[in-house]
């Protein structure tokens, strides 16, 4: 929300790959977020895959 206005809705996946609306809101993207999500994440396999399906579902309260 900005100034009462709804700018964004989604899923948390589709809110922080919106980078150029969330800097013009002066947010950021949540840092584990930033983490595990980059690209070029060097360790990818079915752990880190839980890993981030269990950090959405966490985003999803907030």
């Amino acid at each position: 929300m900005d100034r009462g206005r709804l700018v964004l809705e989604g899923k948390p996946q589709d809110v922080f790959t919106q980078r150029d609306v969330l800097e013009e809101l002066q947010l950021g993207v949540p840092l584990i977020y930033e983490m595990l999500f980059a690209d070029g994440v060097a360790e990818e396999g079915p752990v880190l895959e839980r890993l981030r399906r269990r950090i959405l579902n966490l985003f999803r309260y907030f």
